[in-house]
């Protein structure tokens, strides 16, 4: 995939997961906090992916969804 990192400032839902799987170095999983922390493998910028139900209490261990697996609706 063609690196876009000095285009693009942000990127959302399916586009977002498209792009780091592609394309960026994965550096850590915090399932905490609910992010992963990325590196563009030719321009050295970092990329964070947060995950929309951060918000939201825990949930039961079978029912929860890790930053590296994210839910499908």
């Amino acid at each position: 995939m063609e690196c876009e990192c000095g285009k693009r400032v942000e990127l959302e839902g399916a586009d977002a997961r498209e792009y780091a799987d592609r394309h960026l170095e994965k550096l850590e999983v915090d399932t905490a906090q609910w992010t992963v922390r990325y590196v563009c493998p030719e321009t050295g910028r970092p990329w964070l992916m947060d995950y929309p139900h951060s918000k939201y209490p825990a949930r039961t261990e079978g029912d929860q969804a890790q930053p590296d697996e994210p839910e499908h609706h």
